[in-house]
């Protein structure tokens, strides 16, 4: 597929959201994908995975995560509750091909009891439960235990709005099937580890901080479990480091 962006929403159960946007660094090219439960897992060079996709000529797409803190996002008694939105995300016309993904991604474990994605300028009610639905498709990885969300944007207006809500619980026998989804393996490219630790996400995460040489300590939380990127990059930073000082 060849999109104009790929977002990936990740819910983290600190009542924080991941969300990494993937775009091409020139205008005029797309961000070229395959759904990485349609793929061999084997990588080749300058290829990224991140949620449920796999990302091509990774080097000429930038690759940003924005990190925010959302009082709609709460956790209470075991029971995870969220909602948000994303308004105007430029896609570009579809009559011109234009279109990206969405993504979502919730915490290990936690299973989805209830779920929308709906119309934000859906004016005929205002409970959130009951505006227009879009279609999306539900997995349920059952290799990693976790649930991935994905939707197609397309608009003929040039941007894409939408609201995303939810309740999910830590998964248990008696609630396998809380909520309809598909039941497959390798939806998601990884939940033990987060995206940076693909090699080519190593470098452009490495680069960008080397550049810094003041660089402390960068600690996200991916699916969450914590990752201190300073001590899993290491070695391939320090290099960078000197590399830039000789120069």
């Amino acid at each position: 597929m060849n999109l104009d962006i790929v977002l990936i929403d990740i819910v983290n159960i600190d009542g924080t959201l991941s969300s990494i946007q993937v775009r091409p660094r020139n205008s005029d090219s797309r961000v070229q994908i395959d759904r990485y439960r349609d793929i061999h897992p084997d990588r080749y060079h300058d290829e990224v995975d991140i949620g449920g996709n796999r990302i091509y000529s990774s080097s000429n797409c930038t690759i940003t995560e924005i990190r925010t803190n959302l009082k709609s996002i709460k956790l209470v008694d075991n029971k995870l509750g969220f909602h948000f939105e994303h308004m105007h995300v430029p896609i570009g016309p579809s009559r011109e091909a234009h279109g990206g993904i969405y993504n979502l991604v919730l915490p290990i474990g936690w299973r989805l009891s209830n779920f929308g994605i709906v119309d934000p300028y859906d004016t005929s009610t205002d409970d959130i439960q009951r505006k227009r639905q879009f279609q999306y498709r539900c997995y349920w990885d059952k290799k990693y235990l976790a649930h991935l969300v994905e939707m197609d944007m397309r608009s003929g207006r040039g941007s894409f709005s939408f609201i995303v809500w939810g309740d999910a619980a830590l998964r248990s026998k008696s609630d396998d099937r809380a909520f309809d989804c598909y039941e497959v393996e390798d939806v998601i490219a990884r939940t033990s580890s987060p995206w940076i630790v693909d090699e080519e996400g190593k470098k452009q995460l490495a680069s960008t901080i080397a550049k810094r040489l003041d660089w402390l300590e960068l600690k996200p939380s991916f699916y969450g479990i914590g990752v201190d990127v300073k001590k899993m990059l290491g070695k391939l930073i320090e290099e960078l480091k000197n590399t830039l000082r000789k120069s």
